[in-house]
């Protein structure tokens, strides 16, 4: 399915989903809030390799990682532009009804040169306490793309300086930022991957049960006003396929933002009173 790029329904990379959970029961036993009084959302970012570790960065603010085309990657900027949530209300679970979906909008630039495994807020905002089965990613370049920008440990602006390693900001200039040098076996060179095209990623929302992943739709519980929302990138995955020596800046570009569409994940999902 297309619309103004590619539609996906992620799947949750092994050892990347974190979760609150329900409770200590089945979640499935737990009957979600029917109410369509507002309660607050707060939803974080985080980012990571795609086996969980941390991935720290050099002196000078940059990330090495090698990939499985076995480049050597030295990331000096990595920028992901968040356009929108939407919270999509229809799906296959009895809990969720269609026509009350919810759009949000973002337009933040997340820097996955930031420190990895830290969550920053993206968005608090208020929804109807209502399920949600299935959720929307749009990314892409925002209103606000003239506003500050973060790169990594280094901050650029009009001059109004920013804490190093701020891992969101206002303005997002495109949906897929990536530049850097790569080498493999006595070759070098350089690469600048920036797509300014939306891409939009899709997935239904998912927790755990008994050590298992199971499709569960987001709810507020009885009593509950305030929920916590995480999505995660594994940003190893963005430079899977790349082949610095034979691609094109286009095909880069491309595999990039395909891989864009998998790398995205829902984290994790936290309740409180």
């Amino acid at each position: 399915m297309k619309r103004i790029a590619l539609f996906v329904l992620v799947s949750l990379a092994g050892g990347a989903f974190a979760s609150a959970g329900c409770g200590n029961g089945s979640l499935l036993a737990v009957n979600p809030s029917e109410s369509g009084d507002p309660g607050t959302l707060s939803v974080s970012v985080t980012h990571h390799p795609n086996d969980g570790s941390e991935l720290e960065a050099g002196a000078d603010g940059f990330k090495t990682l090698v990939n499985d085309q076995g480049f050597t990657i030295s990331i000096e900027e990595a920028r992901l532009g968040w356009k929108e949530l939407v919270l999509i209300s229809g799906g296959e679970d009895s809990e969720c009804l269609e026509g009350h979906d919810q759009t949000i909008a973002v337009n933040k630039n997340e820097d996955l040169l930031a420190e990895d495994l830290v969550p920053s807020e993206l968005i608090d905002t208020t929804v109807p306490m209502i399920a949600y089965c299935r959720y929307q990613i749009v990314f892409g370049p925002s209103a606000a793309a003239a506003a500050l920008i973060v790169y990594g440990a280094k901050a650029h602006d009009a001059g109004h300086g920013e804490p190093e390693g701020t891992a969101v900001a206002e303005g997002a200039e495109g949906s897929l930022h990536l530049s850097g040098t790569w080498s493999k076996d006595g070759a070098s060179g350089a690469f600048d991957i920036h797509s300014t095209s939306g891409v939009a990623v899709e997935g239904t929302f998912q927790s755990e049960e008994d050590g298992e992943i199971i499709d569960h739709p987001l709810h507020f519980h009885e009593g509950e006003t305030l929920l916590g929302l995480t999505f995660g990138t594994d940003y190893d995955e963005l430079f899977s396929g790349i082949d610095f020596q034979h691609d094109s800046e286009d095909v880069q570009t491309g595999k990039a933002v395909s891989n864009l569409v998998t790398a995205v994940h829902q984290d994790g999902v936290s309740h409180e009173e």
